[in-house]
């Protein structure tokens, strides 16, 4: 598995759900005030979190609304994810998204949980 990094981790998967590495569409909003949102893109995605890039100002925030569309998938994913993690990487463009982070779904339906994990399971069988 390679992250945006280049580093490759080749270590025992502890994670209880699968994960892949694929580009989706996610909008990250505030959850403690009104927000517009952030656009940007995903690194990978489980059943259980995402890994996608953000700005400062919302590395800041515990938590974070999500609004996902997954490549070839009609519907949007809804979810609220709190930051676990977050690394600040280099920025190639005039942009301001410059931490990469990890969020776990901690508010998010089970319709929308097993979509996730069956398009994961899909995509990881190919």
């Amino acid at each position: 598995m390679k992250g945006i990094n280049g580093i490759k981790y080749n270590g025992i998967e502890r994670r209880r759900y699968p994960r892949l590495d694929v580009i989706a569409s996610v909008n990250c909003s505030l959850v403690d005030r009104e927000d517009t949102g952030e656009l940007s893109i995903s690194e990978n995605i489980s059943g259980g979190g995402i890994c996608t890039i953000i700005s400062e100002e919302r590395v800041k925030a515990n938590f974070l609304y999500l609004s996902i569309l997954l490549p070839n998938c009609k519907e949007r994913i809804y979810a609220r994810g709190r930051i676990v993690w977050a690394k600040e990487i280099p920025v190639y463009f005039d942009t301001k998204l410059n931490y990469e982070v990890g969020l776990e779904f901690v508010d998010i339906s089970e319709e929308d949980r097993q979509k996730i994990s069956r398009y994961v399971e899909n995509n990881l069988a190919r």
